[in-house]
């Protein structure tokens, strides 16, 4: 469910005022939990929420009266940066993304995921949620894109996608080995990281370390 703009402001100071929520396990969401999240708008205004970002639908989701909620398209146009667990999110290209500041870089992360159905996959649509899949429709009908728990034969599959961006430059990776190639001068550094840190792919925050490292490289 999206909120439009004329009520975004006044849901998010509300949503920020609810107490806590009974930490759950949930598989489709970058965080544990919907955790206490900072919105700074471009106007320099700031808003507070209890806040998540669902890797399935691509969109940041908010909870307002115990109704989990999606900020509206046309709202993120509006927004800055969301900080949540002092992590930093931000519009990028159609939806949001994690986003890592080093010297004279960038490094976004977007958190997707895909999900099979009773080891059957599905397309998830991005945000059109359009599939003629009846596993599928079950899935967003009763169990919910929204949700903190997905049915029990839902698997999700995480794909990110890693963006570096520097100026008028940018390189897009989407596994751990063409990071390997694009950074392949710099073989001896990286395999000493390697060896000293746990790098997964799927977690944006030890893949941003690998890169501070190689690009503070000489």
């Amino acid at each position: 469910m999206r909120v439009n703009i004329f009520c975004i402001v006044i849901l998010f100071w509300a949503a920020g005022a609810r107490g806590q929520i009974a930490p759950v396990e949930i598989s489709h969401y970058v965080f544990p939990d919907f955790s206490p999240g900072r919105v700074l708008m471009k106007n320099g205004s700031e808003k507070k929420a209890r806040m998540n970002y669902n890797t399935l639908t691509r969109e940041m989701v908010f909870i307002h009266n115990d109704v989990k909620l999606a900020v509206a398209d046309e709202e993120s146009t509006h927004i800055d940066t969301i900080f949540i667990e002092g992590r930093k999110f931000v519009p990028f290209r159609s939806a949001m993304a994690e986003v890592f500041i080093g010297e004279g870089f960038a490094f976004y992360c977007e958190h997707i995921s895909t999900v099979t159905f009773g080891g059957k996959p599905v397309a998830y649509g991005g945000k059109s949620h359009s599939s003629t899949s009846s596993s599928y429709a079950m899935l967003v009908n009763e169990a919910g894109l929204y949700e903190l728990k997905l049915p029990d034969q839902a698997e999700i599959n995480p794909v990110n996608i890693y963006w570096l961006e520097k100026k008028d430059f940018s390189e897009s990776f989407t596994s751990l080995s063409q990071v390997k190639k694009y950074y392949q001068q710099q073989s001896k550094p990286m395999s000493a990281y390697l060896k000293k840190h746990r790098v997964r792919f799927n977690d944006s925050e030890s893949m941003a370390g690998l890169i501070r490292h190689l690009e503070n490289q000489p």
